[in-house]
């Protein structure tokens, strides 16, 4: 029972909680965008859907900064990643493509890699200075030296 209650713990605070965030967000821009736009409702019942898978996978994706990577590697594949769900999820199967056209889905992918890159700058100065701060100076010693 113990293990039930940990995998069902992590799944729920590391997965499910991040990922209700990420759709209520992402939820939100598509209605404000849509709205901007149109006067049609942005979000249907299928596109809710796919928003919310988007949300899972972009929260199964983030676990990656878990790892003893460098904080450069784990923003590179996260980036990666994110732009090919992006490109899988939200443009190819939700028809996106085929309704709207290249040049669309193309404007779509380089807004969010500017604005991916625009927040993933900060964070990684901070977490750089951060990282250079904590680490011991150790005094240079001559091993040559008789």
């Amino acid at each position: 029972m113990d293990r039930f209650k940990k995998t069902f713990g992590f799944i729920s605070n590391k997965i499910l909680l991040p990922a209700c965030g990420f759709y209520t967000i992402l939820t939100f821009i598509v209605i404000l965008a849509g709205y901007s736009i149109t006067d049609k409702p942005a979000v249907t019942g299928g596109s809710a859907i796919t928003i919310l898978f988007f949300s899972l996978v972009l929260s199964i994706i983030n676990l990656i900064f878990r790892a003893n990577f460098n904080i450069f590697a784990k923003i590179g594949i996260h980036f990666v990643l994110s732009l090919l769900s992006l490109i899988m999820i939200l443009i190819l199967c939700s028809g996106f493509y085929s309704d709207k056209g290249t040049s669309s889905s193309l404007v779509i992918v380089g807004i969010y890699a500017a604005v991916y890159f625009v927040l993933a700058f900060p964070v990684i100065l901070i977490k750089h200075s951060l990282t250079k701060k904590n680490q011991p100076k150790n005094d240079y010693s001559n091993v040559y030296k008789k």
